[in-house]
């Protein structure tokens, strides 16, 4: 006979031996599993179904289920985790009590949780937080630093989760605040549609940070970077620690993306890259680039990428310089052909990233004078933007284009013609304002000068790009309105010019309106723009006559007092 079973659930374990560090791309599972399973649509409760079928196949295959015909919990310890599957059962068990509470709260619909209902999805909430703490506590010691930080990421969205609808608002700013910073640093990483996850991420997380700063200081806040730069102060040490493990975590991926960079490819010659140190820095400047082509930002932000990415390629462009020194030194020492063709790669590479330095700090002063145009033409509430400033943005446009200039191969004709043109143009522009910075000094004649060269120069430049095969009629466009603008300028300067001259011998008018001076002539008021005083002054006016009425003095008037009734006879 077989013996009966007990009653009581019986605990098992599961052990097998260790393994390499596993790696587990946790966002990316559960977001294809939220848009296959119900969630794109809000139908949370087929995502729950799914969770729960999810589990059983998983307990299944890896052989943990609870028990046969009767529930026998079977318990996996950490030492037990040989593949990231294990790790998948707390994940999905953790998902599955968040989408439980998520359609309890969907289902109380935009009123007010009935409290009953409230109190449930709390439990749900807290039950999700338990699993996390699962997921991390089985986690330890058997996975890479990246999926260490996802899980910490995701723990802490989680806990967020919960403590927003327990409204302790500054405890969930702390814990999203630290998520959105995994999330934002781990974009910088992998390919395009793993950066498109994170930043969906964390876009989610500004919604409910800007919810609990509402709630919690009672106005919006616009930029959500204050507040994270706020809270990171106010973190300290713990958010040192995690920016260190962010670090760690980008060059550790950056070293395993170095093996496929090697080599590149630039005006039809390849050359190998055989120091891991250049392959991590050019990989760290192309992750920045490619944050630069793929999303549009405001202007301050643009500025801020491009200060990195010159960072990046002063790093690359240090590690080349080092790497040339070392086998220069050895060349003196001992001639080899390969060590030469080592060094000339080593040239042809410093120049490869000279030049994408230089064609990049191109674009970042062709977008500052395009704000600081902007700004002069309509200026903000704050500075005004003077013509002094676009002298010297041009002036440095001018001087990249020599450099690039310097940079072209004799061979390359075509590329050399623009470079020269686009350089000229600088120089017609540079001239334009520089006319404009001498108007402020009221320095009339230089002003004419410059704008008469200003139109020489646009000539000049324009015959330079229509000499181009491919010339762009952007710049043509470009070129025609300035002549524009210096020959309609030139007038003006003129007529200042002409005016000025006349107030050295105007005498300023009596009253400083034209009104009451119509036969004096003076050009002081073109300044003023007086015409006429306003209020008007007051004048002494005729008042109406006052008639005195005289004749009721002679006239009797009757008597009111009412009459004596007389006295009849009978």
């Amino acid at each position: 006979a077989m013996p009966a079973e007990s009653e009581e659930p019986q605990q098992e374990t599961v052990q097998s031996g260790t393994s390499e560090p596993l790696s587990l791309d946790l966002l990316r599972t559960i977001k294809l599993s939220h848009n296959q399973y119900g969630i794109r649509h809000g139908n949370y409760q087929h995502y729950r179904h799914y969770c729960t079928r999810k589990l059983f196949r998983l307990r299944k295959s890896l052989k943990v289920t609870n028990g046969n015909k009767r529930y026998a919990k079977k318990e996996i310890k950490p030492e037990s985790v040989d593949t990231e599957r294990y790790l998948l059962i707390p994940l999905y068990q953790a998902e599955r009590a968040w989408a439980y509470a998520m359609q309890l709260k969907d289902e109380a619909g935009p009123s007010e949780v009935p409290p009953r209902t409230y109190f449930h999805l709390v439990r749900r909430f807290t039950k999700a937080v338990k699993w996390c703490q699962e997921l991390t506590k089985l986690a330890a010691d058997h996975i890479d630093a990246k999926t260490a930080l996802e899980i910490e990421a995701y723990s802490c969205w989680m806990e967020g989760n919960l403590l927003l609808e327990k409204e302790k608002w500054e405890e969930v700013i702390a814990l999203l605040v630290k998520a959105r910073t995994i999330y934002e640093q781990m974009g910088k990483l992998g390919d395009p549609e793993e950066q498109e996850l994170y930043r969906d991420r964390v876009n989610e997380i500004d919604t409910s940070l800007r919810y609990c700063h509402f709630n919690q200081n009672g106005g919006t806040i616009d930029d959500i970077k204050t507040l994270v730069d706020l809270t990171h102060s106010q973190q300290g040490a713990s958010y040192d620690l995690l920016n260190s493990k962010l670090e760690n975590v980008l060059q550790e991926t950056r070293k395993k993306q170095s093996s496929g960079m090697e080599k590149i490819s630039w005006k039809g010659r390849v050359v190998a890259i055989k120091s891991d140190k250049i392959r991590v820095a050019l990989i760290a400047a192309d992750e920045i680039r490619g944050n630069l082509t793929n999303s549009a930002k405001e202007t301050e932000e643009k500025l801020s990428l491009y200060t990195d990415l010159f960072m990046a390629y002063g790093d690359t462009l240090e590690a080349i310089r080092t790497e040339l020194k070392q086998i220069t030194t050895k060349n003196d020492k001992q001639r080899s052909s390969k060590a030469e063709s080592e060094e000339a790669n080593l040239v042809y590479l410093l120049k490869y990233i000279t030049y994408l330095k230089l064609t990049k700090t191109i674009e970042r002063n062709e977008i500052l004078a395009t704000s600081l145009k902007l700004n002069l033409e309509k200026p903000s509430k704050g500075r005004k933007t003077k013509p002094d400033e676009l002298v010297r943005i041009y002036d440095n446009l001018h001087q990249n284009f020599k450099e690039l200039e310097e940079l072209a191969d004799e061979e390359d004709v075509e590329n050399k013609k623009s470079v020269v043109a686009r350089g000229l143009s600088c120089c017609a522009f540079r001239c334009y304002y520089l006319a404009h910075s001498y108007v402020n000094n009221y320095e009339w004649a230089s002003s004419i000068a410059l704008l008469d060269r200003c139109v020489e120069h646009v000539g000049i430049a324009k015959s330079h790009h229509l000499d181009c095969l491919n010339y762009e009629k952007s710049e043509i466009a470009k070129l025609d309105e300035l002549q524009q603008k210096a020959q309609g300028d030139k007038c003006v300067v003129r007529a200042k010019a002409h005016l000025d001259t006349l107030k050295q011998n105007d005498t300023t008018l009596s009253s400083g309106s034209l009104a009451d001076n119509l036969d004096v002539y003076t050009s002081s008021f073109a300044d003023s723009q007086q015409l006429a005083n306003f209020p008007p002054e007051f004048q002494p006016t005729a008042c109406k006559p006052i008639l005195f009425d005289l004749a009721h003095m002679e006239l009797e008037f009757p008597s009111l007092e009412p009459e004596k009734p007389k006295k009849s006879f009978w």
